[in-house]
């Protein structure tokens, strides 16, 4: 029976030595690294697209904690940066008492917008922005809130 990859044989003093050859090892090196080569990129933007989705999606979360707290206590309740800096992380405060708190990216992400406020109602005290920029650039999110407490979210490139 003869194995797949193993046709070049030696017979030295009646044992067999079966084997890729140096040149077919280096072929397949150099084929694996030209692969890499192209992969590679792709995969870091479709990680840092993941990581912009998911950041988006937890402020959104946290957008609609924040609401739903206002309308179930009746009183104000605001969204805002950990340290007046969202990379740093954000919270949701009523009354200051933090009610949740929500830990910064950990990727290399501008967030920028202004701390967002809902009324006891369910309203926003005013239309705000926040967005969510990557280092690529190439799929950006910005959060609309709009002063009956919508919240949308669309992709954009960031400045």
């Amino acid at each position: 029976m003869r194995r797949i990859g193993m046709e070049n044989s030696v017979r030295t003093a009646g044992l067999t030595q079966r084997g890729f050859t140096l040149v077919e090892l280096m072929i397949v090196i150099v084929l694996l690294a030209v692969i890499a080569a192209v992969a590679v990129p792709g995969f870091q933007t479709l990680v840092e697209n993941n990581q912009v989705t998911s950041s988006t999606n937890r402020l959104v979360g946290a957008l609609n904690f924040a609401r739903s707290q206002a309308l179930r206590e009746g009183q104000q309740v605001t969204l805002q940066p950990t340290s007046g800096d969202w990379d740093q992380g954000f919270q949701v405060v009523m009354g200051g008492n933090t009610l949740r708190q929500f830990q910064g990216s950990e990727t290399r992400m501008a967030i920028s917008g202004n701390a967002v406020t809902f009324r006891g109602n369910g309203l926003a005290t005013s239309n705000e922005t926040l967005r969510l920029c990557g280092d690529s650039g190439g799929n950006d999110r910005r959060i609309d809130i709009s002063r009956g407490g919508q919240v949308t979210t669309t992709e954009e490139d960031c400045p």
